[in-house]
């Protein structure tokens, strides 16, 4: 049974490695930016709300006591303690948690994806697939690599996915020494990749995802007709290379794909 008490803000913690906000960038870049408007609105009417009447509390923030140094850390309510942050409510005050009966951090978040979470953003598909990936990745730094049925069942992915993501940690670790290299891409951009036999898989230069994350960070910071011109223009320059290396029109069918404003979020 979760255990229900009050927290000072203080004595809440955040770990990003073992617990991680949703991540709007693990959907399909063209949703991104609708994604995050609908994740900063959901912010916004949290912090209102907050802010109406001192005597309002939002659902607890899940978190998880480490045994290692009694800490406890966010599991899942990072927009619901970012939102008790920007309404300004008094350091004294304590905040609505529950603590989550866990031995692990992987034991903390299986229960949390297994739960079913009223009064807020559920995650989108990719979202939980990026989740699903952190975490298999996680595991495998620590050695305590989990079954494909035990990550279908614990964040509701499917068992070829969960197999994909073995895939994909064996080749990363074969081309690394044996190791995970320390910085890895987010999933989308491994499960995108075609192999040597067309199949989907990792792809063979990690840092290229780094690069293409940092370009979609700074695009989907502007609305979105200012997008549509940057990735037109972006297009354009890439299209001259391409040109020049005989690949002329790749990244222009790509451009006019990127934007779809009927398509449903």
């Amino acid at each position: 049974m979760a255990r229900r008490f009050g927290l000072l803000r203080k004595d809440i913690h955040i770990d990003e490695y073992r617990f991680q906000a949703r991540n709007p960038y693990a959907n399909e870049l063209r949703k991104v930016h609708r994604r995050k408007k609908q994740i900063e609105q959901q912010l916004e009417e949290l912090t209102e709300y907050l802010k109406a009447d001192t005597k309002h509390e939002l659902e607890p923030i899940k978190v998880w006591k480490d045994p290692l140094n009694d800490k406890y850390f966010v599991v899942d309510g990072h927009h619901r303690l970012q939102a008790y942050e920007e309404a300004k409510r008094r350091a004294n005050r304590k905040l609505p948690c529950v603590v989550i009966q866990a031995e692990t951090p992987h034991e903390a978040l299986a229960k949390v994806f297994k739960e079913n979470s009223r009064g807020k953003l559920g995650y989108t598909a990719a979202e939980r697939i990026e989740a699903a990936w952190v975490e298999r990745c996680r595991l495998e730094r620590i050695e305590e690599a989990p079954t494909v049925k035990h990550m279908a069942q614990t964040f509701g992915i499917s068992a070829g996915t969960a197999s994909n993501f073995n895939k994909v940690i064996c080749k990363l670790k074969r081309s690394n020494g044996g190791e995970l290299p320390k910085k890895l891409a987010n999933w989308k951009i491994y499960a995108k990749q075609p192999d040597d036999d067309g199949q989907e898989d990792a792809p063979t230069a990690p840092f290229a995802a780094s690069i293409a994350y940092n370009i979609g960070e700074s695009i989907v910071k502007h609305p979105v007709d200012v997008q549509e011109m940057i990735v037109a223009a972006l297009a354009e320059r890439l299209n001259d290379h391409l040109k020049s290396c005989g690949a002329e029109g790749e990244m222009k069918r790509w451009s006019l794909s990127l934007w779809d404003a009927d398509e449903d979020f």
